[in-house]
């Protein structure tokens, strides 16, 4: 699920201290984990695509949180399909993990979220790299599943994982908005000079490349489909079958989805989801990014 905004702040408050979160991925709440705010428990998923915390409006209805309406000016945001969603803004809101650790968030945006979400008591979602600290890394591992907190280095030497050059990936944060927001997409190639930029979204399930992009320049498409983003409104889709892309050291094959319109901004030709993430495990610092990837 992508979520970019239009309108930045300093990031939640963390504990400094490393620890593990085991996560689901039963369908429906794909890494996710149980989080309680303001008395209220629901299924909150690590979306790197999220540009920032996001509470789902039936949640805050339902746990009692206030609208801080005096942050909400200017703020809007795109859902992946490049829709325009309507957003409020919540304050600083503390939840509870099931290790019995807290989440601060200093601010998260609300949005209201399609039924099917709501049916399987998503509450929102929760953006992982926003989590990372001065001396901490946020490292989101799809094959356990599971998310850590430690530090860059250790993350790395741990998992023999490949750090990304300058040129090989983008750190994109809205500086103008109030709520704290933080994306990174990554340079991908399909061939020898196709090469484009897709977002790290691992609330998508399925791999989307804008059809104007270079990365499916000369492959032959299979019209039909339909893709909804947040906003409830659907898309048409063709399918790139057995796409091969690379990007770190990282080969995947994919039925990609092609679209016409997507999010822009960072990641401008597409979003990178779990058909090409799920044997990979991020690593993300507030500027620095790795992948150890299964083969």
């Amino acid at each position: 699920i992508s979520l970019v905004l239009l309108t930045g702040a300093s990031c939640a408050e963390r504990d400094e201290s490393a620890f593990i979160l085991p996560l689901g991925k039963e369908p429906g709440r794909s890494l996710a984990a149980r989080v309680t705010f303001n008395g209220q428990t629901a299924w909150f998923m690590f979306d790197t695509g999220a540009g920032a915390h996001t509470l789902a409006r039936w949640f805050v209805d339902a746990a009692g949180i206030p609208f801080a309406d005096s942050l909400s000016g200017g703020v809007r945001a795109l859902d992946a399909t490049g829709q325009l969603i309507g957003v409020r803004v919540v304050g600083r809101q503390t939840g509870w993990l099931p290790n019995g650790r807290s989440l601060i968030l200093e601010s998260a945006i609300v949005a209201d979220f399609p039924p099917d979400i709501r049916k399987s008591e998503v509450g929102g979602l929760l953006n992982p790299q926003l989590l990372a600290s001065t001396n901490h890394a946020v490292v989101l591992d799809l094959r356990v599943p599971e998310l850590r907190v430690e530090p860059f280095d250790d993350a790395v030497r741990r998992l023999g994982a490949h750090v990304l050059a300058g040129n090989q990936f983008q750190r994109c944060v809205d500086k103008e908005t109030p709520v704290p927001n933080l994306v990174f997409s990554v340079l991908v190639s399909a061939g020898d000079e196709n090469n484009g930029w897709l977002q790290f979204d691992t609330g998508a399930r399925v791999t989307s490349i804008a059809a104007s992009s270079q990365l499916v320049d000369s492959v032959e498409l299979i019209p039909g489909g339909e893709t909804m983003g947040i906003a409830g409104r659907s898309q048409t889709h063709s399918t790139a079958p057995d796409l091969t892309i690379s990007f770190g050291d990282h080969r995947a094959t994919v039925d990609a989805q092609i679209v016409q319109r997507t999010h822009g901004g960072c990641g401008s030709d597409g979003l990178l989801g779990r058909d090409a993430l799920g044997k990979c495990a991020l690593v993300l610092s507030r500027d620095s990014v790795a992948i150890a990837c299964d083969s």
